[in-house]
């Protein structure tokens, strides 16, 4: 994953996340399964009903938002809101997030174990191993 960060008028910016193709497909498929999981069809059981009948129950706008979670998560969240905590600049804000994101994606599990340092020593030295 990628990122960008545009600054436009009045303090605002734009954050813009490129996500390679098929991680992105399936992301969007894990979201589908997961949405799928909750919609209740008269005549099936939870998780039963058939995908084009479920399909319809879901919209792509739901699929989309969980697949962003997916893909994304509370580890891109925590990153902008510390940033924003810490007033740093927009670029870092982007960076900072970014990495934050990439590092928590390579632990198990839902703990983000990852401390400050790590994250920064990922943006200024393209290093991603977490040292401990």
């Amino acid at each position: 994953m990628s990122s960008t960060w545009e600054l436009k008028e009045k303090s605002t910016g734009e954050l813009t996340a490129t996500v390679e193709g098929d991680t992105w497909k399936d992301a969007q498929k894990k979201a589908f399964k997961k949405l799928a999981k909750k919609v209740n069809l008269p005549g099936f059981r939870p998780g039963q009903a058939p995908e084009k009948l479920v399909r319809k129950q879901i919209s792509s706008q739901n699929i989309l938002m969980e697949a962003i979670d997916e893909v994304a998560g509370d580890a891109l969240s925590a990153g902008i809101i510390y940033s924003i905590i810490n007033n740093k600049d927009p670029k870092y804000v982007c960076e900072f997030a970014t990495c934050a994101s990439a590092l928590k994606h390579s632990i198990l599990g839902d703990a983000n174990l990852v401390e400050l340092s790590d994250v920064e020593r990922l943006m200024y030295e393209g290093v991603g191993k977490i040292a401990r």
